[in-house]
């Protein structure tokens, strides 16, 4: 019993010496992550938006599928700077060999793989910045959750002022007929005329219907987004403001190739294969293994009396190492990491091309808008207004066609549509900008 209770001291001594050094390889701390806090901002549309863009934040699943693998990411960089596992080995001998202290009966060893100085600290150099990619790549899917919630919130917008704005001019039209129906009862109206309004009221009426029949379908992506299916009515403000921010073209050019999360992205992967060519040339250098050896021995008896010493239970201590010797292996490592090397700065550079060509189009796209809504507002939609009240007096007096009435309120119609289109695009193009350059709340 004695005998049990020394071997199984002495195993439990040699687990525990192999633990203690295990413990002492602590991963390195990771960098502390640098959170945009938005170079450019523009005044939230309505503080009903900001409410839904809280809610889809906190709900999206994207949104959670990219965080619980940046998590996956980041908790991997323990695993790869930590050793390998203990290779415990175990033999019993079938055939007991005889030593001069008595037969040896089994055995049980340990053994530890420790890797070349620097080959730990490089893999989970590796993998912390594959955990900085994943991070800025939930930093892109947030900022284009909020980019999608705007845009689509700005559709819904544009798409209730487009049923209000046709309203109120079926309504005209309504209005119109009545005084033609006068008209041509007093035969001071022709025929045509009351034919024209009807057909104008007809394709009014049609233009409202597809304009409502569209509520659904951007309603249910807005639900989407926001993964909330009880949403019962989207809270819009009555208008827009108007336009007039200014936003300076170099400074958010500057925060969009410092900030976006996809370029961010492909630059530390980039920085991950530079460290894997580095891990891969560390492979030429041999790996260590340290271990012991407990045997059991048996006690021996000789002329009926123990021998001296018997049952003594040796102690080996050992090591190995390594050899790297098949050369074309380790070149062949190297060569196929510095191409991923080469591919993923490849990668970079096409991804920064991309985005000057996107921001291109992105800042035309506002500066458009922003000269179109100016237009509308301040000489298009004034004079339209101004043809219009000038047309229907002429009319009513007999002074004009009515088909000069029609054009007229066409025109009008499409003028004020046109500018509330034009301020919806101005608020889209910013919402973009602010997207590309990772605007993350």
């Amino acid at each position: 019993m004695q005998k049990i209770m020394k071997q199984w001291f002495v195993i439990n001594m040699l687990l525990t010496s192999l633990l203690y050094g295990i413990n002492k390889v602590k991963p390195q701390a990771q960098s502390e992550q640098k959170v945009l806090k938005g170079s450019i901002s523009i005044e939230m549309l309505s503080p009903n938006l900001s409410e839904y863009l809280k809610l889809a934040l906190k709900q999206n699943p994207e949104i959670k599928s990219a965080y619980h693998q940046w998590q996956s990411e980041l908790k991997s960089i323990h695993a790869a700077r930590g050793l390998p596992d203990i290779k415990i080995n175990y033999g019993y001998f079938l055939e007991n060999i005889e030593t001069a202290v008595g037969p040896q009966e089994w055995k049980i060893g340990f053994m530890q793989t420790i890797p070349w100085p620097g080959k730990l600290k490089v893999q989970g150099d590796i993998q912390s910045f594959k955990a900085d990619a994943a991070h800025e790549k939930l930093k892109g899917v947030i900022a284009n959750l909020i980019f999608q919630v705007q845009t689509i919130y700005l559709d819904v917008y544009f798409l209730e002022q487009s049923i209000m704005i046709t309203r109120e001019n079926l309504q005209l039209v309504r209005q119109w007929e009545q005084i033609i129906l006068t008209k041509f009862r007093t035969a001071s109206a022709k025929h045509p005329d009351l034919i024209k309004t009807q057909i104008e009221a007809i394709k009014l009426e049609d233009d409202l219907a597809t304009l409502e029949s569209r509520r659904l379908p951007l309603s249910v992506q807005f639900m989407a987004l926001l993964n909330e299916d009880t949403l019962s009515q989207i809270i819009l403000p009555e208008s827009l403001e108007n336009p007039d921010a200014f936003l300076n073209r170099d400074e958010i050019r500057t925060a969009i190739l410092n900030h976006n999360p996809e370029l961010a992205s492909r630059k530390s992967m980039q920085n991950a294969a530079g460290k894997t060519v580095t891990r891969t040339k560390l492979n030429w250098l041999p790996d260590f293994s340290v271990g012991v050896d407990y045997m059991s021995t048996g006690d021996k008896w000789m002329g009926g009396q123990l021998v001296s010493e018997s049952g003594k239970d040796p102690l080996v201590i050992m090591g190995s190492l390594t050899l790297p010797l098949w050369g074309y292996k380790q070149a062949g490592q190297v060569r196929s990491a510095r191409e991923a090397e080469q591919q993923a700065e490849a990668t970079v550079e096409n991804t920064r091309n991309t985005l000057e060509a996107v921001f291109e189009n992105a800042w035309f796209a506002y500066e458009d808008a922003k000269r179109k809504w100016h237009l509308y507002q301040n000489r298009l939609l004034p004079k339209s207004l101004e043809s219009l009240r000038a047309t229907e007096k002429a009319y009513i007096v007999g002074e004009m066609e009515f088909l000069s009435l029609v054009d007229a309120q066409r025109r009008h119609l499409n003028f004020t549509l046109a500018a509330e289109k034009s301020k919806v695009d101005y608020f889209k193009s910013v919402a973009q900008l602010l997207k590309l350059a990772g605007r993350t709340e």
